[in-house]
C-alpha cells in the first residue's frame, strides 16, 4: 500500500453530525427524558468513532514513516486534559459548597480517579446497593474517557506491530481480539453486569469495530458502489442507533449483544454516509456539525451542572430547569471548545515529552487540591463542617438491620440474631433490614433472626430481573429463599415469620421474574401468588406470617431532600408528601397486599405510623425518617417502631425468661 493511497481529510462533516447524534442522546438520557431511555448507546457510538478516527491517523502515519509514538501522546494530551482538567477543578468549589461530608469525600476520590483514567474501576466498586444515585455524581461520565485511555495505552503500539505485517493481518488480529472481547462482553453481561459495563475487556471490541473499518478500508476503496445503496446502508445505520437510543433502558442487558445494535449501526453510517447521500446532507447540516465539534466539552460538562443542581434543590428538577440546564452546558461547552480546546490543540509545535511533562505536573497538582481540601474538610481541618452537617454523615447511614454481615443472606451468623433461640424471622431484602431497629427497639427481650439478602425478597422459587441482574444472581436468590425455608423447618423457635420487600421488582407492570426451571416470565399478578405460596407454606409449618407493606414513598430522594434542609437552613416539612403521591408510586402493590389481607393474611401498614390525615412524614423533631427515597434510617425505623410494633393489637411471642 503506497502512503499516496492514504489520506484522511482535514475535516469531515459526517463525522462532526454523527458526534452529534451521539452526544444529544446522552444528554437527554442524563437528564432524565424517559423518551431517550436508551440515551446511554451515545457513549458505545463515540467508542466506535475514536478506535476509527485514531487508527485512521496511526495507520497514515505509519504508512508515510512518520509514525511516533511519542508524537501520538502528545497529540492524545493536548486534545482530551485540557478541558477535563477544566471541569475537574472547576467542580470542585461546588462541591465543597452543596455537598454532605461523605459525598464529597467520594467527589474528591473520584477527582482523582478521572484524572489518573482510573475512574471506570474506581465507580465500578463504589457501586452497590445503598449507594447514592449516578445523577448526582458530578464526575460519573469520566468513566468512558477511562475506558478509551486505558485503551490507547497498548493499542497503538499493538496496530503499528501488526501493521508491518501487512493490513490483512492487521484486519485478521483485530477482528480476532474484537471477537474475544465481544465473548467476553456477552459472558460478563449476564453474569457480572457490574464489571460488564465499566472495563475495559468488556468494551474494548467497540473501539475495535471503528478499528478494524479504519485499517479495512485503504484497501477496499470503491468508487463502484451505488449511491443508492450507501444511503440505504447508511439508514439503516441511523435507524439502529435511534432504535437503541428509543428502545433500551436501564433493564437491557448491556453491553453484550444488544450493544451490537449501536456499534453496527456507527460502521454502516461512517463507511456508507458518503457525499451525495440523504445521511449524509442530514449529518453535514450546519447546527449538527457544530454540537459535534463541542461534543467533548458538551459531554465533559453537562454531567457536574445536571449534578450539582440536583444536589443544591430539595426537589426533583422540572423540565424548565432541566432545559435551562443543558442550555448552560451548550454555551460553557462552545467556550471550553473556543478557548481551551481549541488553543491546545492548534498550538504550535512542540516536544512531545514537554507536553506530557507539563500535563503530568498539571494534573498531580489538581490531584493535591482534591486531597488538600479532602484533608482541609475533615474534622478539626479548616473546612470541617458544622456539627449538625458532620451529623448526617450517621442519620444518612445505610441501613443494613443488625449488621452489615446481614446483607448477603446468612443462616448461621450469630450477628444477624438477638439471642441463640430466635422467635421471630425477619425475611426479605432491604426493606425487611430497615425493620430491625424498631423491631429490636420495642421488642428487647424477644430474640430476632434477621436473613435478608438485597434485591432478593422473600417469594419461593422465583428471582427478580431488575436491570442487568446476573445469572448468578437469579440462582443465588432463588437457593436463599429455598434455604430460608429449611432454616424455618427445622428451628421450632420461630413462632412468628416477617415477610418484608419493596416488592416493586416482581409486581410493577414491567416486573419480569425468574422462575427456578429458567424461564422468564412477567411479574404482577403471577408473582403475587408466590408471595402468597410463601406465606401458605410458612403457615403449615405452624408459624403465624405477618406481610410488611413497603412505607410510603413519593419518588423523590427523600433522604437527600433531608440533608439539603440542614445544608442549606430550610424547613424540613418541604420534604413531607401527600399520601396519594404514594399511592400513585405503589397503589398496585397496595392493591396485591390488600387481596391478600382480604383472604385472611396478616398485614402490617407502615402507613399507618407515617401518615396522617392524607400527609406522610419524611422527618421528625430531630429525626430523619428516610435515608434514600424510600428506605428508612436507622432513627427512621425506631420513630417507626414507636408507633407501629407497639400497637397493642400485634401479637408478638413471648420473649423467654432471662
Amino acid at each position: 500500500m503506497l502512503a499516496t493511497e492514504l489520506t484522511v481529510p482535514t475535516h469531515r462533516a459526517e463525522i462532526d453530525g454523527l458526534r452529534a447524534l451521539a452526544v444529544v442522546p446522552v444528554l437527554l438520557f442524563h437528564a432524565g427524558f424517559k423518551t431517550f431511555s436508551g440515551g446511554f448507546v451515545g457513549v458505545d457510538v463515540f467508542f466506535v468513532l475514536s478506535g476509527y478516527l485514531i487508527t485512521s491517523q496511526i495507520v497514515l502515519a505509519h504508512a508515510r514513516g512518520r509514525w511516533s509514538l511519542s508524537r501520538f501522546y502528545d497529540r492524545r494530551a493536548r486534545r482530551i486534559l485540557p478541558a477535563l482538567y477544566a471541569v475537574a477543578t472547576v467542580s470542585m468549589l461546588p462541591a465543597m459548597m452543596w455537598m454532605v461530608p461523605t459525598d464529597q469525600v467520594a467527589f474528591l476520590e473520584s477527582v482523582r480517579a478521572a484524572l489518573a483514567f482510573f475512574a471506570n474501576i474506581h465507580f465500578w466498586q463504589a457501586s452497590g446497593y445503598f449507594e447514592s444515585l449516578n445523577d448526582t455524581k458530578p464526575l460519573m461520565h469520566t468513566w468512558s474517557l477511562s475506558i478509551e485511555e486505558q485503551f490507547y495505552i497498548f493499542f497503538p503500539l499493538a496496530l503499528v506491530a501488526t501493521l508491518r505485517l501487512g493490513h490483512r493481518w492487521a484486519c485478521a488480529a483485530l477482528g480476532a481480539a474484537a471477537l474475544v472481547s465481544l465473548a467476553l462482553s456477552i459472558w460478563l453481561a449476564l453474569y457480572r453486569p457490574g464489571a460488564g459495563f465499566f472495563v475495559l475487556p468488556s468494551r474494548a471490541w467497540e473501539l475495535l469495530a471503528g478499528a478494524m473499518l479504519a485499517t479495512w478500508q485503504p484497501a477496499h476503496r470503491s468508487t463502484q458502489r451505488a449511491a443508492r445503496l450507501d444511503s440505504l446502508l447508511a439508514a439503516t445505520g441511523i435507524a439502529f442507533i435511534v432504535v437503541a437510543v428509543f428502545t433500551f433502558d436501564r433493564t437491557t442487558t448491556f453491553p453484550g449483544l444488544p450493544a451490537l445494535l449501536p456499534v453496527l449501526g456507527t460502521v454502516l453510517v461512517i463507511q456508507c454516509a458518503r457525499q451525495g447521500t440523504q445521511v449524509y446532507r442530514v449529518l453535514s447540516w450546519g447546527p449538527m456539525v457544530l454540537v459535534g465539534q463541542i461534543s467533548y466539552s458538551l459531554y465533559l460538562w453537562h454531567q457536574p451542572l445536571l449534578a450539582f443542581a440536583r444536589q443544591r434543590t430539595p426537589t426533583p428538577l422540572g423540565v424548565p430547569s432541566v432545559v435551562a440546564l443543558l442550555a448552560a452546558a451548550a454555551v460553557l461547552a462552545y467556550a471550553s471548545w473556543r478557548w481551551i480546546e481549541q488553543p491546545f490543540r492548534a498550538a504550535g509545535p512542540s516536544q512531545p515529552f514537554r507536553t506530557i511533562a507539563v500535563a503530568t505536573l498539571a494534573g498531580a497538582a489538581i490531584a493535591g487540591a482534591s486531597l488538600g481540601l479532602q484533608w482541609a474538610s475533615s474534622p478539626g481541618g479548616l473546612l470541617a463542617p458544622r456539627a449538625e452537617v458532620s451529623a448526617l454523615e450517621t442519620k444518612l447511614r445505610a441501613n443494613y438491620g443488625l449488621d452489615k454481615a446481614c446483607i448477603s443472606g446468612t443462616l448461621d451468623d450469630p450477628t444477624c440474631s438477638t439471642g441463640p433461640h430466635p422467635k421471630v424471622l425477619v425475611w426479605g431484602d432491604s426493606f425487611a433490614m430497615h425493620l430491625m431497629a424498631g423491631i429490636v427497639a420495642q421488642q428487647p427481650g424477644l430474640a430476632v433472626r434477621q436473613v435478608t439478602i438485597s434485591g432478593c425478597g422473600p417469594l419461593l422459587n422465583i428471582s427478580p430481573l431488575v436491570g442487568n441482574t446476573a445469572r448468578d444472581g437469579i440462582r443465588r436468590c432463588i437457593a436463599h429463599n429455598s434455604a430460608v425455608l429449611e432454616y424455618l423447618r427445622r428451628t421450632p423457635s420461630i413462632e412468628l415469620v416477617i415477610l418484608a420487600s419493596a416488592y416493586r421488582q416482581y409486581f410493577d407492570a414491567d416486573a419480569r421474574i425468574a422462575l427456578s426451571d429458567g424461564q422468564f416470565l412477567a411479574g404482577g399478578n403471577r408473582a403475587a401468588q408466590y408471595l402468597a405460596e410463601t406465606a401458605r407454606q410458612a403457615g403449615m409449618l405452624g408459624r403465624r406470617v405477618w406481610l410488611v407493606a413497603p412505607p410510603p414513598r413519593n419518588g423523590n430522594e427523600l433522604g437527600q431532600c433531608l440533608a439539603k434542609s440542614v445544608l442549606f437552613d430550610f424547613d424540613a416539612s418541604v420534604c413531607d408528601f401527600d399520601l396519594e403521591a404514594s399511592t400513585k408510586h405503589q397503589g398496585h402493590i397496595f392493591a396485591i397486599l390488600r387481596e391478600m389481607e382480604s383472604h385472611g393474611a396478616g398485614v402490617v401498614w407502615p402507613e399507618t405510623a407515617l401518615c396522617e390525615a392524607g400527609r406522610c412524614r419524611a422527618s421528625a423533631p430531630g429525626v430523619f425518617i428516610y435515608r434514600d427515597g424510600e428506605h428508612l434510617s436507622n432513627e427512621g425505623s425506631r420513630y417507626m417502631g414507636e408507633r407501629l410494633w407497639a400497637d397493642k393489637r400485634l401479637a408478638w411471642p413471648t420473649p423467654d425468661a432471662r
